[in-house]
């Protein structure tokens, strides 16, 4: 019976194992990049397909644009691994980022054990220190994985790495907060000063001068309807703009290294 019982549990564990690790990885437990790569590897499909493009065209595109990588990896479980040391290996097996600069940029996240961590190149640790990483995990990941919001939470998390990474490191704010402009006496005001020139002052004169005169007579005024709409900078829907329906391609990565600057969390 004993023989059985472990017979049981070996094809039991195999059968688990190979169900929850529905992905490649190497002789050390650690998932291997798609092929061809992409720089959101989501393979647990955590994300709708149209959403995977949506965050795919955008870090591409930012990638183009400052040679960066920002790498989204997504699995269901660590095997029992330590996340940080995971997403080292991650990071530096796949050569996030240039050689030559050491750019890159991985946001890990272990759904079943409910883990994130976000690691950074030694040539961005300056802009995106080990507090900015936990930040960003603890008010733009956490909060938003708490409620299953994870396409919200990844795509908050991508804006701040960016918004520090985009900013010189003495100005780097650490709050999270979307940027502020201080409106003028005009921007403010002018709406109204606009109205008042336009619409009543000829009003009031033609009025005036009606009476004055002893005209008699309607006014007629016909008024027209504002409609005005707002969309949050992470809606939850995935976005309607056409480049969102298929990825744009991703070149592959360049070499990139590791030392250990960031911050890992949990929800």
């Amino acid at each position: 019976m004993k023989i059985l019982n472990k017979i049981f549990l070996f094809f039991y564990f195999i059968s688990t194992t190979s169900v929850a690790l529905a992905y490649e990885v190497n002789a050390d437990g650690i998932v291997l990049p798609t092929n061809p790569p992409r720089l959101v590897n989501d393979f647990i499909n955590l994300l709708t397909t149209e959403q995977q493009a949506e965050i795919e065209n955008e870090l591409v595109d930012y990638y183009v644009s400052t040679s960066t990588q920002i790498c989204v990896v997504i699995i269901d479980t660590l095997q029992g691994k330590n996340i940080e040391d995971y997403a080292l290996q991650v990071g530096r097996s796949w050569g996030i980022g240039q050689k030559d600069k050491d750019n890159g940029v991985l946001l890990l996240i272990s759904k079943n054990d409910r883990k994130v961590d976000i690691e950074v190149g030694y040539g961005l640790e300056a802009h995106l220190t080990d507090y900015a990483c936990r930040s960003i995990i603890q008010t733009s990941i956490v909060p938003n994985f708490k409620e299953n919001n994870y396409y919200l939470g990844i795509k908050s998390a991508i804006y701040r790495i960016k918004s520090f990474l985009d900013a010189e490191p003495i100005t780097a704010d650490y709050t999270y907060s979307l940027p502020q402009t201080k409106e003028n006496w005009f921007e403010k005001y002018g709406y109204w000063l606009i109205v008042l020139i336009v619409f009543a002052i000829p009003l009031f004169v033609g009025f005036y001068f009606g009476i004055k005169h002893g005209f008699k007579g309607t006014i007629s005024a016909s008024s027209g309807g504002w409609s005005s709409s707002s969309s949050s900078s992470y809606s939850s829907s995935s976005s309607s703009n056409s480049s969102s329906s298929s990825s744009r391609s991703f070149g592959g990565f360049g070499g990139g290294s590791f030392g250990g600057g960031g911050s890992s969390g949990s929800w």
